[in-house]
Order: C-alpha cells, then structure tokens, then sequence
C-alpha cells in the first residue's frame, strides 16, 4: 500500500463515522427507526433536540477532522482529475477501472460531503426551533428560532436542559448557541473550499 492508499485508508476513518454519527441523528429527529452501526446513536436522549445537540457536535468535529485530512490530501496529491482529488475509501485504489472508480469517487462525494454538510444544517434547525427550559422548574429561558438563542444571555452558573415533555441535556444558552453557529459556518466553509478544488479538477484537465 502506497502513501496515497495509507491517506485514504487514515480518513475513511472520520469520514464514515462523521457521516453516519450526522444520518443518524438526523434520521431519528425524523421519527426513523434505520441506525448505521458505524457511527454514534444518541437515540437513548429523549428529545429530538437534545438528541440534535449532542449529534451535531459529535458530527461536526469528526467532520471537521476528516475535512482536514481531506484538504491535506489535496495538497499532498494534486491532480488535474476530479476523482483523483478524493481520498480513495479504505485505500482501495481502482485505477485499473476509470469508470468504476469515478462512480465510487461520486458516492464518497455524495456520502462523506454533501450528506453530512446537509445533516448539519438539518440538525442546527432542529436545534434552534426548541426552547430552552430550566431543568428544575420547566420555565422556558429561551424563545424558539436563531435569534432568541444567540441572544438570550445567561451566566454559565445556570445550567438548563432541552426538553420535549422528557429529561433532556445540559445546556448553555447564548454560549452554547454561538459555538454551534460558529462549528456550523467553519464546516460549511470547509466543506466548500473542498468542494470548489474538487470541481476545480476537470476545469484544468485537457
């Protein structure tokens, strides 16, 4: 195995356990009962929202590490063709096939790109339409949206829970929500710098 197969191999890693931890959050803040047992299931946390919290973050730093790996990939690899520029999965390398390797290049795309880019958006929504409630009395301390989270300031000695009618989690309203919108903007922005040197390819190929 060469050192371009071993790079593959290193980011299939977060790669699969990014997108399936993301789905299959995703997946339960729709009511599905599916579960890819690579990644993390947060099932058990009742609530959609505390559920979207901890998938989100969870998601969000394995994504974040197999988008570095990734662009490390493109700057160590470089290539005029698109399916070059992405890390082979398991390190299997199928050179001998260009057509099949460019349709298992467009699933790693789909899968380990677009997918869990999506997921996280889905899952910041799902995040922000609940309120947050003081978790001893059930008072709401947050209003429901984006806006009523980033701004509504609370010391961190108060700790609160995210709630459906059931126990949820812990959560800091105002801190906690700008890190999510900040973990949001940088994966988003990493994963569209991947994205355009990805497309990049077949505008430099003769």
């Amino acid at each position: 195995m060469d050192t371009r197969s071993r790079h593959g191999l290193v980011w299939s890693v977060p790669a699969i356990f990014a997108s399936s931890t993301i789905l299959n959050t995703w997946i339960y803040t729709q009511q599905g009962y599916f579960r890819l047992p690579s990644g993390m299931d947060f099932s058990q946390h009742h609530g959609d929202a505390s559920a979207a919290v901890l998938g989100f973050f969870v998601g969000a730093l394995a994504f974040g590490a197999q988008l570095f790996l990734w662009h490390l990939f493109l700057l160590t690899y470089p290539s005029r063709r698109w399916h070059k520029q992405i890390p082979p999965l398991g390190g299997l390398e199928l050179g001998e096939s260009p057509s099949l390797a460019k349709t298992v290049q467009a699933f790693s795309l789909s899968a380990f790109l677009v997918v869990p880019t999506a997921g996280l958006v889905h899952l910041f929504l799902e995040v922000f339409r609940t309120a947050v409630v003081e978790r001893s009395s059930g008072t709401p301390v947050t209003g429901t949206g984006v806006l009523a989270h980033l701004f509504t300031v609370k010391p961190l000695t108060f700790r609160y829970k995210y709630t459906l009618g059931e126990a949820g989690i812990q959560y800091f309203p105002f801190w906690e929500s700008w890190l999510i919108m900040a973990l949001l903007v940088g994966a988003v922005a990493a994963a569209a710098r991947v994205a355009f040197r990805v497309w990049a390819g077949p505008k430099r190929s003769t």
